[in-house]
């Protein structure tokens, strides 16, 4: 049994008056704003047009409060909250605020590090058991009222991180990206900070997030294919986008969700089999929902982990196929 969802985003370009710190006089600045929503409805031709609404304006002749909480509200507002599992707003590349349905909005912020490390448990063949490195970037959610405590304390963390090699630190002699994620949850809480989700990027195509309770990997494909247009002869063509997401508990040995190369060799031949293909030769009119359901018949038996699949088509639309319960993370 799946659950289908929406994927749509949209982007503006606006100046606002606002502070980002108490007490601080308002400035007048501007951004490069971005959408990202996660709906039970196909909304993008809506979000599209509000994001036009808003383009090239000052923020502040529109809304009251032009800050990222008011930004929220009013696509809430206008999109439908009852339309909407995730909407994620972008103010800048590193930082931002998300709403989760039944959950409380929360702050966000991204950061990167530098650092080697390997994996010990592996066999000799396995090329993640060679020294190796990767810049890191971490994504951290927290509460909006906490968010200055999380990222002063992240600073230290991050000069703790920065050009090291992760596996002479204490708790990461198995650096996987599921146990720096852990690590890093387990130093907040030692000092009191309570952050919602930690999400590592060991490179830009596969990451692994963690939330207090369970453990998500995702990986990345792309293929470039042709397809119909819905309801029409006419053909065109896209750049696919394939994010393979999977949770379970760790592997008491490997200390991983699931080995990446593992989810590679799975789906590199379905990859293989669309690439430079026109879809709609392979099934029905070749559109995202027959694509996701070809993809799940050929991979859920070989990877039961999984418990999502989504497909962009462009950056701006997609669609998402759950297989599991409501998700507990962020992500």
């Amino acid at each position: 049994m799946s659950q289908e969802l929406y994927l749509s985003s949209g982007g503006f370009e606006a100046a606002r008056h606002s502070s980002l710190t108490k007490g601080a006089k308002p400035q007048l600045h501007g951004h490069s704003f971005r959408v990202d929503c996660v709906t039970y409805e196909f909304i993008y031709p809506h979000l599209s047009q509000l994001c036009s609404a808003l383009n090239l304006t000052h923020l502040n002749d529109q809304l009251m409060n032009a800050d990222n909480e008011a930004l929220v509200a009013w696509f809430i507002k206008h999109l439908g909250q009852d339309t909407i599992q995730r909407l994620q707003l972008w103010s800048g590349p590193y930082y931002g605020i998300t709403f989760v349905s039944g959950r409380k909005v929360n702050a966000w912020f991204r950061s990167r590090f530098e650092a080697a490390h390997f994996l010990p448990q592996v066999g000799r063949d396995h090329k993640c058991g060679r020294l190796h490195g990767h810049g890191f970037e971490v994504l951290i959610h927290c509460a909006i009222d906490q968010y200055e405590k999380v990222y002063a304390y992240w600073q230290q963390l991050h000069t703790q991180l920065h050009h090291q090699v992760l596996n002479d630190m204490n708790g990461l002699t198995n650096p996987t990206s599921e146990i720096i994620a852990y690590w890093i949850w387990q130093e907040f809480a030692k000092v009191g900070l309570t952050i919602i989700e930690v999400t590592v990027f060991e490179t830009r195509s596969t990451g692994s997030v963690f939330n207090g309770q369970d453990f998500y990997i995702w990986k990345e494909f792309s293929f470039d294919s042709a397809t119909r247009l819905p309801g029409s002869q006419e053909i065109i063509g896209h750049t696919y986008l394939l994010r393979v997401g999977l949770s379970s508990s760790l592997d008491t040995v490997f200390q991983w969700v699931e080995d990446f190369g593992d989810v590679k060799k799975v789906f590199s031949p379905l990859i293989n089999q669309f690439d430079h293909q026109p879809l709609h030769d392979f099934f029905g009119q070749g559109d995202l929902q027959d694509c996701l359901v070809a993809m799940e018949k050929e991979a859920l038996g070989l990877l039961p982990k999984i418990v999502r699949m989504s497909l962009w088509q462009t950056p701006s639309e997609g669609l998402r196929r759950n297989y599991s319960m409501q998700p507990t993370w962020v992500e």
